[in-house]
């Protein structure tokens, strides 16, 4: 991590944790939604007489009436999201505040953002550039499309009701297609969690850039991380009040976590202070390590076996090989290069 306020990163990544526990009781609250959906969607299937029988119009009515139960729950299950980050970027950015200012390294009062600009981040949440009210609608269109296809695949091969239903619900062994839909709900209330949590942390380092001066790119050293947060861990921007933020020693443009579902990458600040500070450690998947540990570090920890399911065979030879590092798994712009773009660059 290099050199930086040991006392500032380690509070705000345990400010991770709670806000951990925040996004659990977020889903926990959806997935309740979900599973009405799910029943009145059995019930209306159960309640129909023999599926196998119906002829085009009944058919056409049924699916008509499913499209109708789901844009109903998941208009809900937006709603319960919405309730989550209503207070959840000012919370943020007041702990933000919070830490700066109880940090050694800070001798001025940080301030908050306005409250314009908290009220924009809970209006406005973007996951993977889109407007997370778009990702519901997806989500909503996905599930339908899937149960309209399972039901008429149920009705053309004569199955019975039983066994329309346990395509939609599943069954012991087998998960239904509410299943599915449960999951992708769920990563998006993590998702979008962890970018309103991101950008208000972000909106307040940019408020108090007369004392943070430097972004650092945060990943998790474990199993988990993929090789594009990979790349990006340690790479640093100058911190602006305007929210232009250049490249320190690299060329990638600045970019806020999450850049992908489910990410658990952050940016951490460096104050103008953080130079007269230890340096300290930090946790990952094989024990405490320096702060200041560079990820092809840790890599090297790992087996060859645990390394390839990290990157992929291919990659992980050659980084092995010292044909490339971690952080040359992206280009210029950040995006990541495949293995044939890297072998037809590195090799």
């Amino acid at each position: 991590m290099g050199e930086i306020d040991q006392k500032l990163w380690d509070e705000i990544i345990a400010y991770q944790l709670d806000l951990r526990r925040v996004e659990a009781g977020t889903v926990k609250n959806v997935l309740i939604v979900l599973n009405r959906m799910q029943s009145e969607l059995v019930a209306a299937l159960a309640s129909q007489g023999t599926l196998s029988e119906f002829n085009k119009q009944r058919k056409a009515d049924l699916l008509r009436q499913v499209t109708q139960v789901l844009n109903k729950y998941y208009l809900a299950a937006q709603g319960e999201l919405a309730l989550s980050t209503e207070g959840l970027a000012h919370a943020q950015a007041a702990h933000t505040v919070s830490t700066l200012n109880a940090t050694v390294a800070i001798s001025a009062g940080a301030s908050l953002p306005s409250k314009n600009v908290l009220v924009r981040l809970a209006d406005n949440v973007l996951v993977e550039g889109g407007p997370i009210a778009d990702w519901w609608q997806r989500l909503a269109l996905d599930t339908s499309f899937k149960l309209s296809n399972a039901i008429r695949q149920g009705i053309v091969q004569g199955e019975t009701n039983a066994q329309i239903i346990a395509r939609v619900a599943g069954k012991a062994g087998q998960p239904g297609i509410m299943e599915i839909a449960k999951r992708n709900a769920a990563a998006v209330v993590q998702t979008a969690t962890q970018a309103i949590a991101n950008d208000a942390r972000l909106k307040t380092f940019e408020a108090n850039s007369d004392v943070v001066v430097e972004l650092e790119w945060f990943s998790a050293f474990d199993s988990h991380v993929c090789a594009r947060c990979m790349a990006l861990s340690g790479k640093t921007w100058l911190n602006s009040a305007d929210g232009t933020h250049a490249p320190v020693g690299h060329t990638v443009p600045f970019q806020s976590p999450p850049i992908h579902f489910m990410d658990r990458c952050v940016l951490l600040p460096k104050t103008k202070l953080s130079k007269f500070m230890p340096k300290g450690t930090r946790a990952s998947d094989v024990g405490q390590i320096a702060s200041s540990t560079p990820i092809d570090d840790w890599l090297s920890r790992k087996t060859t076996a645990q390394q390839d399911e990290q990157l992929g065979k291919g990659r992980a030879q050659m980084w092995r090989d010292k044909k490339i590092t971690l952080s040359q798994l992206v280009d210029g712009k950040g995006r990541e290069l495949t293995l044939a773009q890297l072998q037809a660059k590195y090799n």
